[in-house]
């Protein structure tokens, strides 16, 4: 898998969300050929979810934090030796700041708080409407 590359993680997300939201087990050889040419609410409303959005909100963050894949393999230590070289570094992302931050007891968390803690390190967010 190209490391850039989501569609693993993606797709082990929806199964996750639907078997939460269904309770019964939903794998992601299920979802439709097209998923993830498709809004998620619209998958999974494919897939007998009665509120997509709800479910969402509910299980989307832990669905994806429990994939079997590593989004960005490597980014964190490359930003913690650009850190160590004195490179000032910034991260802007469309998320809310809690869920760029990882959780207590993450894989990675504390090199990311070592160096979320690093003078000149700016990390944005922002929520889309």
């Amino acid at each position: 898998m190209d490391p850039l590359d989501g569609a693993t993680a993606v797709r082990s997300t929806l199964a996750g969300v639907a078997t939460c939201a269904t309770g019964r087990r939903v794998s992601p050889g299920e979802l439709p050929p097209d998923a993830l040419r498709r809004r998620r609410v619209d998958v999974l409303a494919l897939l007998d979810v009665a509120d997509p959005d709800d479910a969402c909100a509910r299980w989307w963050d832990a669905a994806l934090a429990a994939a079997p894949v590593e989004l960005f393999p490597r980014v964190l230590s490359g930003l913690l030796a650009l850190r160590a070289q004195g490179t000032a570094i910034g991260a802007v992302t469309f998320q809310d700041r809690d869920r760029a931050i990882p959780r207590p007891g993450a894989p990675g968390l504390h090199a990311y708080q070592h160096l979320a803690a690093a003078p000149g390190l700016a990390l944005l967010g922002h929520q889309l409407s």
